[in-house]
């Protein structure tokens, strides 16, 4: 059984190194999915100094959120993200710090690009151009066709996140932001190749549950189930997990995950729902 839980912020401006906040109360909620859009995190740090609000809770600023047990592997990565939002406030007899931050903001969001390309240019070089304005790591750059061209050129001025909507697209392939990771998918195609078993005694706390809802056209093909597990960094969209239990046996993936906690009551958990393979 796991004890001790355990909390770590570390915050500080893009490219330099952050503080480490700990031993406060600390909450939070994260919430991935297997969309391009952001995956978001929601903190709540309980009495924080003042000036510590003031020098590291920065709207802009990196921050990495770590959670787990002292008495297993201790506390592990869970969150890469800029805070987008930092709020003060007086909750009788205490002050919370509140942040709210998503996955990639600061490389992706905040980024004009202006992209001209003569044509047939494979769209392999239009993706490695934009993708190498980004400063983040790429996975799945192997998959591309690079026969895939554009006839008549491109070009693009406005969002980097639209154009990258655009560029992959064209390829055929599905992206994602995962702890600040842009991750390239084939349909069908899972982030990983082992999946991560759940039974009772590696972390599953309740039975899969069907979640497929017959009205949306988008997932009636696909079956669905929701479950509860134990916090494990290793859960996220894309990933595979093989699961025995009395409701369901079998491989899912993931299509989203919320994570959360706190480290003076409660459990740290992960709510999970996946597609049946």
């Amino acid at each position: 059984m796991a004890f001790g839980r355990e909390v770590l912020l570390e915050i500080g401006p893009q490219g330099a190194a952050g503080r480490e906040l700990s031993a406060l109360y600390t909450s939070f909620e994260v919430n991935k999915t297997d969309k391009p859009s952001n995956n978001t995190a929601k903190i709540t740090v309980y009495n924080m100094g003042s000036e510590t609000y003031k020098k590291y809770c920065r709207e802009g600023y990196h921050l990495i959120l770590k959670a787990g047990y002292t008495d297993e592997e201790g506390p592990m990565p869970i969150f890469f993200g800029t805070i987008t939002a930092a709020f003060r406030k007086r909750a009788t007899p205490d002050f919370t710090i509140e942040l709210e931050a998503l996955d990639g903001h600061y490389n992706i969001n905040t980024r004009q690009v202006s992209l001209s390309f003569a044509g047939k240019t494979p769209a392999s070089i239009v993706l490695n151009q934009l993708t190498s304005l980004f400063a983040l790591p790429v996975r799945g750059l192997d998959k591309i066709d690079t026969s895939i061209q554009y006839a008549t050129g491109f070009s693009f001025i406005g969002k980097a996140r639209a154009a990258m909507d655009a560029v992959v697209k064209k390829l055929g392939l599905s992206w994602t932001i995962q702890n600040e990771e842009i991750m390239l998918l084939l349909p069908g195609e899972q982030a990983s190749l082992t999946a991560v078993s759940l039974t009772y005694d590696t972390g599953l706390l309740t039975s899969p549950q069907l979640a497929t809802d017959s009205s949306d056209k988008a997932t009636a093909k696909e079956v669905r189930y929701k479950l509860q597990t134990a916090l494990n960094p290793r859960l996220i969209p894309g990933a595979l997990i093989s699961v025995t239990s009395p409701t369901f046996s079998g491989l899912l993936k993931i299509r989203s995950v919320k994570m959360s906690g706190d480290n003076f009551g409660g459990d740290f958990t992960c709510e999970v729902e996946g597609v049946a393979l």
